[in-house]
């Protein structure tokens, strides 16, 4: 009706009201939502930050062990009791050395134990994130690093063939093994095929492994640095493990063994690999035709610029063993000292100079050694025994032997025990057909330079006899060098002919040339190694770079494994990394 007034029901307030609650409930709800997501947050961040300093501490207790002489005592426990354990009990009685303070956030700390369990060798690595007020927030879980005795650890020749900072092939050539025991290398044979021991290796700097042609290696490799096939078909018959890149750009290069990289792995063109690839970073495939034969592990992604799905340059059978995010565990390489070797505590450089100041020349009233020649008529044929250094004078037809030279008598000569025979000359040469015997175990100091050529033998070492030389300057053997007759171990047990260089100038140290046969064991950590020209070399290797070039060969023969040797290999752990996990 007009003018009626109507009464207020409240029912807009009402509406009002509820919507009113409805929002709080709505905001309160997503302010808990955030919280909980922001602890969630917060609990994962503390969780990767436990997980990042256990991973430091085990990385630290690694590389501590490499560097400690000698190694650290292991703890024995129980393994399986000691990965149960919680923070304060892992780090309970813990010896100073045995612990790392995580230092890069201010409330998480970590530790590592040395352990023995089971009879194995284990470093144990555990971290931890707490304050004052909430105690532990975040606890890691354990890394366990399982550790095995580097083979022949203590024997000098145990490592075939070390370029410190680098080796280099090309040119077609070889690198493989034998067992002088069982008969003469054949081209191909090689136990190192089947070895986790590696046939090559770098330990420090770049430490990069290149193989720039139509290479072989008859086992496997281990690089410091990177490994590079930048062209042809290199073949490698074994494994490879790198910590930097491993760069795949050979058309037809092959690798019939595993690859692990701490870096990526990159095919840049149609190169294949038989077994797994493993990189803590990417995996990359640039060519339609790369292939690999078992399992594609990558810490970050698996790229192809070829085919929309990466899993595809798997073999058809293993295309479900395909893991983008998950680097399958691979292993870092482990690193060392080059000069490694030691004579009662002294490194060759120490004890060439200790020789030097104590074996003068006697022939040489100013204590100045004398030159050697070897090989001008009439003195072609010389010998060099525990008694000194003798020449057939051939003037005349007198075929008289005369003393050149007298040893000298030295208490602990290479960590030798007793008194050996030394004999000190300055520069040797051995050319014109010279020729030089070895009789019985003869240790000759070579002032000046080194150098064999000639047309014959050039060193004949009786069987059951060694030469051992330590050279000052530079080594050098020509062409038409072949020590036919020789074997890198003697019929004792004993490396044949050792060549110990101290050489760190410019050039190379030693260096063996096109067409000859050389049977040597080489050390030369400050310099660098060269078996060019298409030489031969039968024995081990160990510089400071090694090149083989233009068909050249280096051909280890396994029984050094097991030679005699005086000297020590120090300046390593003993220990190399069985699995990572």
């Amino acid at each position: 009706m007009p003018g009626k007034r109507h009464r207020q029901q409240g029912a807009a307030l009402v509406v009002v009201l509820s919507l009113l609650s409805m929002a709080l409930l709505l905001g309160l709800s997503s302010m808990s939502g955030s919280l909980v997501n922001e602890r969630l947050a917060g609990n994962y961040r503390a969780m990767a930050q436990a997980q990042m300093a256990a991973e430091r501490a085990a990385s630290e207790g690694w590389h501590n062990l490499l560097a400690s002489t000698p190694a650290p005592s292991f703890d024995n426990h129980d393994l399986t009791s000691l990965i149960a354990t919680h923070w304060s009990a892992f780090n309970t009685g813990l010896l100073v050395e045995n612990q790392t303070a995580c230092h890069f956030v201010s409330s998480v700390s970590c530790s590592y134990r040395y352990v023995s369990s089971g009879g194995r060798d284990y470093i144990i690595a555990m971290g931890v994130v707490q304050d004052e007020v909430e105690g532990v927030i975040a606890t890691s879980e354990k890394i366990i690093i399982e550790l095995e005795s580097e083979a022949g650890s203590g024997a000098v020749f145990s490592s075939p063939i070390v370029g410190c900072e680098g080796v280099q092939l090309s040119g077609g050539s070889t690198i493989g093994s034998y067992d002088s025991r069982n008969g003469p290398w054949n081209g191909t044979s090689s136990g190192f095929r089947e070895s986790e021991t590696p046939l090559v290796r770098t330990l420090e700097g770049d430490g990069l492994i290149s193989l720039r042609g139509n290479e072989r290696i008859y086992g496997s490799v281990s690089s410091y640095g990177g490994v590079l096939l930048p062209s042809g078909s290199s073949r490698i018959h074994g494994n490879v493990s790198a910590n930097g890149d491993v760069n795949l750009n050979a058309g037809g290069g092959e690798i019939y063994g595993n690859v692990s990289s701490q870096g990526n792995v990159r095919f840049g063109n149609s190169a294949k690999v038989h077994g797994e690839v493993k990189a803590v970073n990417d995996v990359i495939f640039e060519n339609d035709s790369a292939f690999v034969g078992e399992a594609i592990y990558a810490g970050g992604n698996v790229r192809s610029t070829r085919k929309s799905n990466p899993a595809e340059h798997l073999s058809q059978n293993n295309r479900q063993n395909y893991y983008p995010g998950h680097d399958g565990g691979a292993v870092p390489v482990s690193g060392e000292s080059c000069d490694n070797m030691r004579f009662s505590g002294r490194s060759i450089s120490e004890e060439a100079l200790r020789l030097s100041e104590e074996i003068p020349d006697v022939n040489e009233s100013d204590g100045v050694p004398r030159n050697v020649q070897i090989g001008p008529w009439p003195y072609w044929d010389w010998e060099i025994s525990e008694g000194g250094l003798s020449k057939l004078d051939k003037s005349n037809n007198s075929n008289k032997w005369t003393e050149h030279a007298r040893s000298q008598i030295a208490d602990g000569v290479l960590a030798r025990e007793g008194y050996t025979s030394v004999v000190r000359v300055g520069n040797l040469d051995i050319n014109q057909s010279g020729s030089l015997r070895v009789s019985g175990n003869v240790v000759l100091i070579v002032e000046g330079n080194f150098n064999v050529g000639g047309g014959g033998d050039g060193i004949r070492i009786d069987p059951g006899s060694s030469l051992t030389v330590i050279v000052r300057e530079k080594t050098v053997f020509g062409s038409s060098v072949n020590m036919l007759g020789t074997n890198p171990v003697n019929n004792n047990g004993d490396a044949s002919f050792t060549l110990l260089s101290t050489y760190n100038g410019s050039g190379r140290a030693v260096e063996f040339n096109g067409g000859s046969r050389v049977v040597a064991n080489v050390y030369a950590p400050f310099g660098d190694v060269a078996i060019i020209r298409g030489a031969n070399l039968h024995g081990s290797v160990r510089g400071k770079r090694v090149e083989v070039d233009g068909n050249g060969l280096i051909a280890y023969d396994e029984a050094l494994q097991e030679s005699g040797f005086d000297g020590e290999a120090g300046g390593g752990s003993g220990f190399a990394i069985s699995s990572w996990r």
